[in-house]
This record gives C-alpha cells, structure tokens and sequence, in this order.
C-alpha cells in the first residue's frame, strides 16, 4: 500500500510525497527480511525501481543509485537472473545520465546481456537489446552495429506482443537510420511507432511496471509519463528526418507536438529536446527570432540539469541559431 501511495503521488508530480511514501516501503522492507523471501520478486522490483526513479528524477543520483545496488543484490541473492538484468540496464543509463563513464557503462550492459541470456527472458533479452541500441548509436556512434542491436529488440518485442517496446523499438530504429541518412525508412519507422502509441495513449489503464528509459528523457515518475516522453522523443526525430528531407513545415508542426507532449508531462528533459528538434526547421524556415527566443528559453531550463550530453546537444543547436542571425562571437563563444 505505500508503494502504491508512492505511485499515486507520482502521477501528479507529488515527488517528495512519493519519495516519502516509498521510503516508508523500504524501510519496512529492511527491518523485516522474512519479506523479502515471502513477498513475489515483482512487488520488491516495483518499490526499488519506482524508488530509484524518483530520486533520479530529483537529480539525487547517489540515492538512485543506492536503490539499484540494492535491488541488483536482492537479484543476485535469490538467483533472479531476469531481474538482475533489468537493473543492470537502468545502472547503465544511469552512469550515463550522470558521468558518460564509457568503461563502465560497457561493464554494465555486457553484464546485463549475460544475466538476459542466463534466464532466456525475451523481454529481457529485448530490453537490453533496445538499451544497447541506444546507448551504442548515441555514445559510441556507432550505428551499423546499433541497428543490429535496435531490430534485435524490435523482432524480439514483436515476438512477444509488448507494444510498448515495439513502440519504443520503432523509434529507436527510425533514429538510427536518421544518422545514416535514411530518411524514407526513418518517417516508416516514427510513423509506425507514433501510431502504437496512440493506441497505448487510449488504454484505460497503463501498466505499473517502469520500463527502461530513453536516457536523454530524464526519470518520468511513471509508466503512462514514460510513455509520454518517449512520444515526446518520435515527434521530435520525426522533426528531424523531415528537415533532413526537406520538408519543413511538416518539421516545425512535429517539433510543435514534441514540445507540447514534453511540457504537458512536465519533462524537463524532454523539453530541451523539443526545443532543439524545433530549432532546425524554424531555422530552415528563416524564423531566426522564434528560434532564438526558443532556445534562450531552452538555456535556463538546462541550467538545472546536470551537464550531461543533454546540454552539449542543446549548445550545438544554440550555436546554429547564433550563426543563422550572424552573431559571430556568440556563436563562436556557444560552441567553444
């Protein structure tokens, strides 16, 4: 029942409350250990997960981190190998949110593959598939083998009729062919995704369990704002493949979707994305003023974040806006 107060205060961004409440769930949990051998391994990865999500989600990353460690433990004393995976995969992301410590991550994810293959979990197996993706597409750049990777986890959702991970493969898959200028496979993919997600949108009830997360999405608290940031995340690649295309009006109404998915939900992370994803086709479109104040607007939110990829990514777009109104040093200055 705390876990499930916790959860309810997260739903409307109650985040100290949840905190609180999950808190109160684990500490119970500690100072009775019977309950961890008698309560069903679901319930313990629900309170740690959800835990973990809304520290990270406070940039509290030590306290996040702790909650994973804990429940990586808990996975490896009771030989829970498909649960020992999926923690070593949100370990990974977070290690990268916080330091992109690329020897570390790497020790996470091939760990989190063997655990995977160990148990002959298929959503596991997905999970870290789409993790190792995303991660090798975006940090190591390098996308043959991120694609491999990304249909992998794609095939793998398919097989096992999860539509959130379809969705969330789709557009991952769409992204990677974006960097290789793909463009007619990217839109195929986006397009697909968004329209899973509609239909995960009209569900009358989401499910409780967290999923992985897209690690330049922040921690959304739950699994309905997860799926909203990962929306938030297609349109906005969809923005991207139709400026790359030369389609721009298209862009600028997809990066508007982004933007608005990513405020209602209140994603700060997701935020500074759209603003950037919308930056390019306004720039494309000669709207330098609207691009500029987007982005000016987009620098306070990203001062509060931690300077993750995240802010890199939003400088570069920040400097192209400068270099667009010809303001030589500015730019000069954003990209140094």
């Amino acid at each position: 029942y705390s876990v499930q107060a916790g959860m309810e205060a997260a739903a409307v961004f109650a985040v100290e409350d949840a905190i609180g409440h999950y808190e109160q769930a684990h500490t119970w949990l500690q100072e009775h250990t019977r309950l961890q051998s008698k309560l069903p391994a679901a319930e313990v990865e629900r309170l740690y997960a959800h835990l973990g999500q809304a520290y990270a989600s406070q940039n509290a990353w030590e306290k996040a981190q702790e909650a994973y460690e804990e429940l990586l433990a808990y996975a490896q004393q009771y030989q829970l190998p498909t649960l020992a995976s999926i923690t070593l995969n949100r370990l990974a992301i977070l290690a990268i949110q916080q330091s992109h410590d690329k020897p570390q991550v790497y020790a996470l994810l091939e760990e989190a593959l063997q655990m995977a293959q160990t148990s002959a979990d298929q959503r596991a197996l997905a999970e870290t598939e789409w993790n190792l993706a995303q991660i090798t597409a975006n940090m190591w750049d390098e996308p043959t083998r991120a694609l491999q990777h990304g249909e992998q986890a794609l095939s793998r959702a398919r097989a096992i009729r999860d539509q959130e991970l379809e969705a969330r493969s789709l557009s991952l898959v769409g992204y990677i062919h974006i960097l290789g200028g793909a463009f007619e496979e990217a839109t195929h993919c986006l397009e697909a995704s968004l329209a899973l997600y509609a239909t995960l949108r009209n569900e009358p009830t989401a499910s409780r369990e967290l999923s992985l997360v897209h690690y330049l999405s922040g921690a959304p608290l739950t699994q309905p704002l997860t799926n909203r940031a990962t929306e938030a995340v297609c349109w906005g690649e969809l923005a991207l493949a139709h400026v790359h295309a030369g389609q721009v009006q298209p862009s600028i109404r997809n990066g508007r979707r982004a933007l608005a998915l990513s405020t209602e939900s209140k994603n700060v992370w997701e935020q500074i994305n759209s603003r950037r994803y919308l930056t390019y086709g306004l720039l494309d479109a000669g709207a330098y003023e609207e691009a500029l104040t987007l982005m000016e607007h987009a620098m306070a939110l990203a001062r509060t974040l931690p300077p993750t990829l995240i802010f890199q990514r939003f400088l570069y777009g920040l400097g192209s806006v400068y270099h667009a109104l010809q303001q030589w040093e500015e730019a000069r200055r954003t990209l140094e």
